[in-house]
């Protein structure tokens, strides 16, 4: 619990919390939006981070449309795989439509895109988008983070490294109150309240929940709860993107076992063919990267991970007695905050993008379009807020200290409590919560609800809620 003598007090007109693709974004947008308006991006890292920053192969694809028809080509094909999850059209035309602009804004501040033979850049058919190359990639993301962070910060935004949101401050304990600030804790333990007009919320997603994943470094992966605890209603929160990839983190193509001299290993080391009518669907499942909802080839994948060992391994035979270990990795969410075309929450004062926000991605994304969805919706809730935050005041500041006291009065950290019990829930949630779920997933949410009230360390508290949320999500 952290009393009012260890609180240090920062106000800023535009609070933005996250400093990937999409924070970075929005600050910039707010700046131009509103340049009388103070703007604070907050990070976990000093450096890269992120998904964006800080993914395991220091790229990444964005989806571009060109011109009307390829922008068209894309709604219809976003919408058409968007079941089993939720989809608002009026934000993928907005995605698809503002797209080229954003994109050329990047490669304007120095992103540098990777290229083929002779230096050309080329365009790559994106997952589950083959007909049509829509999506360019960017290299070497280090050096991408810090041209825009140099961009961000001419624009006169503030950025502050080394803290990690604890709570969103609403302006009083009713249901329809505002955001009106952030809590954050220093790396040393210090509180900071941060007074604000207007939040965005660019925290990333839950990938780190499992305890497999290639999300990148510095995600505290309970966004969804800071989010549900504000008010904010989700969508699509059951529908996160998993890889197949070896203990290498490196992607392997499932749709091999299609391929004759193919067999999966079971758990007691007994070799096991594909069954025929699963082998055949190998050549969609081609399509596309991340394991799919609601698909006729997502048997293919379910077939494999009825033969995951205990620990989250399953082993393949390949062609010349090769032996190859791949788990399922969780990579990026679909879901999030359920926004309108300005990034704007049903919460007043809150706006959210990147892995934050939902509606743009339904349960299956088309590859790049989550890099589009940062720059776009970042541009949009940025100047949003920054609007809000002119024509607003900031709330008064005894106000904000008797809420903040309210909402953090059973606040405590438990660095020894969350490493074993988070350990436990990033198994637990490989074991029951992958891809949808199993048949063990009713009971571990019980004991989710159990650890909840027992637990003291609050980070902990809120990775076991971001978890029921996806659990609860996918059993409906």
């Amino acid at each position: 619990m952290f009393a009012p003598d260890d609180i240090t007090d920062v106000q800023t007109d535009v609070l933005i919390l996250g400093a990937g693709l999409a924070g970075l974004r929005a600050a910039w947008a707010a700046r131009q939006a509103a340049p009388d308006q103070k703007v604070l991006v907050i990070g976990s890292r000093r450096g890269p981070g992120g998904a964006s920053f800080a993914n395991v192969h220091n790229e990444l694809g964005m989806l571009v449309c060109r011109d009307a028809d390829e922008e068209q080509a894309l709604v219809r094909d976003a919408l058409a795989l968007a079941a089993p999850g939720w989809m608002d059209p009026a934000l993928v035309r907005l995605l698809a439509g503002e797209s080229r602009d954003r994109f050329d804004e990047l490669t304007g501040i120095g992103f540098q895109l990777k290229t083929g033979p002779a230096g050309k850049v080329l365009r790559h058919p994106g997952c589950f988008r083959q007909g049509m190359p829509l999506a360019y990639v960017f290299a070497d993301m280090t050096a991408a983070f810090y041209a825009m962070r140099a961009h961000v910060l001419e624009q006169g935004a503030g950025l502050q490294g080394g803290l990690t949101v604890l709570d969103l401050i609403r302006a009083g304990p009713h249901g329809n109150a505002p955001v009106v600030g952030a809590c954050l804790i220093t790396a040393g333990g210090r509180c900071v309240a941060v007074r604000a007009k207007a939040v965005v919320m660019a925290l990333g997603g839950s990938a780190t929940l499992f305890a497999l994943n290639v999300a990148g470094g510095g995600t505290s992966g309970y966004p969804l709860a800071l989010l549900h605890r504000a008010g904010a209603e989700l969508v699509n929160a059951a529908y996160l993107q998993f890889l197949w990839n070896g203990p290498d983190r490196r992607f392997w193509p499932i749709q091999y076992l299609g391929r004759p001299g193919y067999r999966i290993r079971t758990a007691d080391g007994r070799r096991h063919r594909v069954p025929e009518p699963v082998r055949v669907l190998a050549g969609e499942r081609g399509l596309h990267g991340p394991a799919a909802y609601g698909r006729d080839d997502t048997a293919l994948d379910r077939f494999v991970l009825d033969h995951l060992n205990p620990d989250g391994w399953v082993t393949i035979d390949a062609p010349r007695n090769r032996r190859v270990r791949i788990g399922l990795m969780a990579h990026a969410g679909n879901g999030g905050a359920r926004i309108d075309t300005d990034g704007a929450t049903r919460t007043a004062g809150l706006f959210a993008c990147g892995e934050c926000a939902g509606g743009m991605h339904g349960a299956n994304r088309i590859g790049g379009a989550m890099v589009a969805a940062t720059q776009v919706f970042g541009a949009r809730a940025g100047a949003a807020a920054a609007h809000r935050a002119a024509r607003d005041s900031l709330i008064r500041a005894d106000h904000f200290r008797e809420q903040l006291r309210r909402q953090t009065a059973s606040l405590t950290t438990d660095l020894t409590e969350r490493r074993l019990e988070t350990a436990w829930l990033q198994a637990a949630m490989q074991r029951h919560a992958l891809h949808g779920g199993g048949p063990g997933l009713p009971l571990f949410l019980d004991s989710c609800r159990e650890k909840q009230t027992t637990v003291k360390d609050w980070r902990l508290k809120l990775l076991l809620e971001s978890a029921m949320l996806i659990c609860q999500a996918a059993r409906q």
